[in-house]
């Protein structure tokens, strides 16, 4: 099944979040076509700074998880992954 990936800022549908190149760790984020922002740049961000965007009610980060994180990309699993993040966090406030 292909993944189907949305730009966390404006959610128009597409189809790669980066290009990878030759260079090992060398990528750089897609280009929305719609709003001409990265498609998602929370793929570069350390999970807990997600984390804490979603604590703060962030749209653009609830869509990463939820759409384009790829072990997460079924929105069952995301939203299973992200409930239980949050209460973990809740725990240690």
């Amino acid at each position: 099944m292909a993944h189907h990936h949305i730009c966390t800022n404006c959610t128009t549908p597409t189809a790669t979040l980066y290009k990878v190149y030759s260079t090992p760790g060398s990528i750089q984020l897609t280009t929305c076509q719609n709003c001409g922002r990265d498609v998602d740049p929370y793929i570069e961000r350390e999970w807990l700074l997600v984390i804490m965007d979603c604590v703060l009610h962030r749209p653009e980060a609830f869509r990463h998880v939820l759409y384009n994180r790829e072990p997460f990309c079924d929105i069952y699993v995301g939203v299973k992954a992200a409930a239980s993040a949050l209460a973990d966090v809740n725990d240690c406030l």
